[in-house]
């Protein structure tokens, strides 16, 4: 977001509407009043972006964003591609909005001073890949996690979790000298920003290069401190025979693991896009699974080692057994372009695009899509 400062003391509008509403669409602005004022607006139901968006185009000022949960608000991403098109932000707790929505709805007339700070600047990021030297190229068995953490934390359980076991993975099999399938590992960069680095890696792929690639298996959070065991498979995308890998290991561990869809939030997308057969392991975002999502608590304290563990040592099986075996895994779902075809080339440059923009507008509230467990 741009660097800009709302006026003192400005009159607080108000507009709290329940899911699906709190400002995400245009009816509801309807009879509000936001001209020169700074918008009370709870959070939930869409991109935070979406309600920036009708907040300046009824002429708010800024926008204070008062949580749909209780405890400290969690940090979000407005995504770059928002840049120009939003009012200033703030968020307060839930407890703190609530008592000024009571306020607001007794007609008392609430002043509030808003200061934004901030800088807009390109900063670089990297994608960390490597591969076993045993196995056959043209059949690649692809595991990845995501380096970044949002800046409010360390985000040692998002994504600390998930490479760490990479880690473990990609060590272990060190010591083998002979598979029949080469193993990938991707530790993405950039992620909390949009899925940027997987993104990036998977829309420059070679049609050739894509079709090495044979599973795709995503970890991004599997240490929750109080878990759910949630394995994501998509029924007629392919990957079947990962995501019953992965839940028949954790069942038999005397987990109660259960099957998921996935959601438009991590490093799987651009793999999911190409048609690549994908699953993976999601142990939950926010409470109860993890109060200290997104927050400056998620250190070594808020991991669950039984769960890390064991959806590592998950993880790991899954690995090993494909590098042995890729029996029964199809091949990528595909439609060739022409790349003679400008057309098709446009339209291949345009399917990429929205896939950014919809990753972006997802993380804004990273994993609470109702299509993701």
């Amino acid at each position: 977001m741009m660097s800009e400062v709302c006026r003192p003391r400005a009159q607080l509008s108000c507009r709290a509407n329940n899911f699906p509403g709190s400002a995400c669409f245009e009816d509801q602005w309807t009879g509000i009043d936001a001209i020169g004022k700074i918008a009370l607006v709870k959070r939930g139901a869409c991109a935070i972006a979406e309600k920036l968006k009708l907040a300046k185009a009824h002429g708010a000022l800024g926008v204070i964003l008062w949580t749909n949960a209780p405890g400290i608000p969690t940090s979000a991403t407005l995504s770059a591609d928002n840049i120009g098109l939003l009012v200033p932000v703030a968020v307060i707790q839930q407890d703190v909005g609530l008592a000024w929505k009571a306020r607001l709805t007794a007609g008392e007339k609430l002043t509030v001073n808003l200061l934004v700070d901030s800088i807009f600047e390109e900063r670089e990021s990297w994608n960390v890949l490597a591969e076993t030297k045993a196995g056959d190229p043209n059949n690649v068995v692809f595991l990845g996690a995501h380096l970044d953490s949002v800046q409010a934390g360390p985000g040692v359980n998002d994504d600390g979790s998930g490479t760490s076991a990479l880690l473990e993975i990609a060590t272990a099999f060190r010591h083998y000298k002979t598979i029949p399938n080469k193993v990938r590992f991707a530790w993405w960069g950039a992620e909390e920003s949009g899925l940027v680095g997987s993104l990036y890696y998977t829309s420059t792929l070679s049609e050739a290069e894509a079709d090495k690639i044979r599973f795709y298996f995503n970890y991004d959070m599997i240490g929750s401190p109080f878990p759910t065991y949630a394995v994501y498979k998509n029924d007629g995308q392919g990957g079947d025979l990962g995501a019953q890998t992965l839940l028949d290991y954790l069942v038999a561990a005397g987990k109660p693991a259960a099957y998921g869809g996935f959601g438009t939030s991590s490093d799987y997308v651009g793999f999911l896009t190409l048609g690549i057969p994908s699953s993976g392991i999601f142990t939950g975002a926010g409470a109860p699974t993890d109060p200290c999502y997104h927050l400056a608590c998620d250190t070594t304290d808020n991991i669950n080692v039984e769960a890390l563990t064991l959806n590592s040592k998950a993880a790991g099986y899954a690995a090993a057994k494909f590098a042995l075996s890729l029996e029964g895994v199809p091949a990528r779902s595909k439609v060739s372009i022409n790349p003679r075809s400008r057309t098709q080339i446009r339209n291949e440059l345009a399917k990429w695009s929205a896939t950014a923009v919809d990753a972006a507008h997802a993380k804004s509230c990273s994993h609470n899509s109702e299509n993701v467990v």
